[in-house]
């Protein structure tokens, strides 16, 4: 049945060995996973580690594969069925550098049998360069001849806005997942370890973006938790990870629907809303990450709430022609990448609930937030470019101090921390932050331990 040629062979040869022996080691060997291989061993005709695998699944189990593994041989290679095989194992794994591995070698593999088939083109020499993928392309998210009528008509204070964009122009970029996309997300599970399920959603949509050479496409994910612990800070370091734009629309500040998509020209003070000013004119691409911070805090007491343009804003199809009511043409943000953050989802609405998919993002635990804190102290250097003065690790003891603040004030009072020691320092290099840098902790138990505590080198 194989098609493959002896390198491809070996090539994923190796991959599932390696893996194999991964999962054993964890013990994370489970039917859904040995069915997932044992799939990819069909394809690549490999008999001694199919039965391996089989090995690992219980009778009733043994008898189901069999009966459909007929079946999926005869299936033709699909993206779908690649999907298929991710959402399985990520139904099943906890461990998510398990799974994060699992992921890549399955979709690997598959990238190699399926690759024909999915591009009718000839397999490149360059399929396993980390370089390797679709290089982006460009899409129109306006139409310019709807745009230049729309200018016949305007009153004079429009036209310093339409005239910019018309500079700017409709075509921006598409974003491809590339092939180091999994090692950036698997450092990103280590400095966000209780956002492990949101990255395995995303890394899966990478995945499949590689695997097809289509644009990265999402879901609007909603982060469901408490205030301060590091949703939107999480939702930042993922669109640095993926190289994406970031932006941020507070729905708990906006008044009205004219904020988030524009005013009515014919009023005197009407202006851009904030999704066609972030679209048209700030963000380059055409799948920036836009971040709606506080949904559940939305005004929807009003005919103007923001709610009603959400529900097109949130559906992908109808995103393809989102009125800007300001311009007065239609925008295709099908591109744009959307997160929306709340601490009581419930209190939603049912049509916006449906319109998201809702991951319940849980307090990190105490070595969890440890991890988180480091990475809050390395984003701080590269922000304030203080990286090659600065020593790259926080001391033990400083680290279980800063612990007992939220994340979103852990980045407040490093950045305060970091302003006194390039003071006390006097442009030394390789500084290290002790505890007499920081005066400004909220919490005074925190207060007393830092002071308390002797300065670490």
């Amino acid at each position: 049945m194989s098609h493959l040629t002896k390198n491809q062979y070996d090539y994923c040869h190796f991959k599932l060995y390696a893996q194999l022996d991964n999962l054993k080691r964890f013990d994370m060997m489970t039917s859904i996973t040995s069915f997932s291989l044992a799939t990819a061993c069909c394809y690549i005709d490999d008999e001694n580690h199919l039965q391996d695998i089989i090995s690992f699944m219980s009778f009733e189990q043994q008898k189901g594969f069999k009966s459909l593994i007929s079946t999926i041989q005869e299936m033709p290679p699909t993206p779908e069925f690649v999907v298929e095989v991710q959402q399985m194992i990520m139904s099943v794994f906890k461990n998510f550098e398990v799974t994060i591995s699992v992921l890549a070698t399955v979709s690997d593999i598959l990238g190699v049998i399926f690759s024909d088939s999915l591009t009718g083109q000839k397999k490149s020499k360059n399929k396993f360069e980390e370089n390797g993928g679709k290089q982006p392309e460009l899409t129109s998210i306006f139409s310019k001849e709807r745009l230049a009528i729309e200018m016949k008509h305007r009153k004079p204070k429009d036209m310093p806005k339409l005239k910019e964009l018309k500079a700017l122009g409709p075509n921006k970029t598409l974003y491809y997942a590339k092939h180091n996309t999994v090692n950036s997300l698997s450092s990103l599970a280590t400095s966000f370890p209780n956002f492990q399920s949101v990255i395995a959603q995303v890394n899966a949509a990478c995945q499949v973006s590689l695997l097809t050479k289509t644009p990265l496409s999402l879901p609007v994910i909603n982060l469901q938790g408490h205030p301060g612990i590091g949703k939107t800070q999480f939702v930042n370091a993922l669109a640095r990870t993926l190289a994406l734009e970031f932006f941020t629309i507070n729905a708990a500040a906006m008044t009205g629907r004219f904020e988030l998509c524009g005013g009515n020209p014919q009023y005197g003070d009407a202006d851009l809303g904030a999704i066609g000013r972030i679209m048209c004119f700030e963000a380059k691409s055409a799948s920036p990450i836009i971040l709606i911070d506080e949904l559940c805090m939305a005004k929807d007491n009003h005919q103007e709430s923001i709610i009603q343009p959400l529900y097109s804003f949130f559906e992908r199809e109808q995103r393809k022609c989102f009125k800007e009511n300001f311009l007065n043409i239609e925008l295709d943000l099908s591109g744009a990448i959307i997160f929306t953050t709340t601490n009581d989802f419930e209190s939603l609405k049912p049509a916006l609930k449906s319109r998201v998919v809702n991951i319940e993002i849980e307090a990190p635990t105490p070595n969890q937030m440890q991890a988180i804190v480091q990475s809050i102290y390395e984003q701080c250097l590269a922000d304030m470019k203080l990286e090659s003065y600065f020593s790259s690790k926080l001391s033990t003891k400083l680290l279980s101090a800063l612990c007992h603040l939220p994340p979103r004030n852990v980045s407040e009072q490093l950045r305060l921390a970091i302003g006194k020691a390039c003071v006390r320092a006097e442009g030394a290099q390789n500084v290290v932050l002790v505890f007499d840098d920081f005066d400004h902790f909220d919490d005074t138990d925190i207060q007393h331990s830092v002071k308390s505590t002797s300065i670490i080198h």
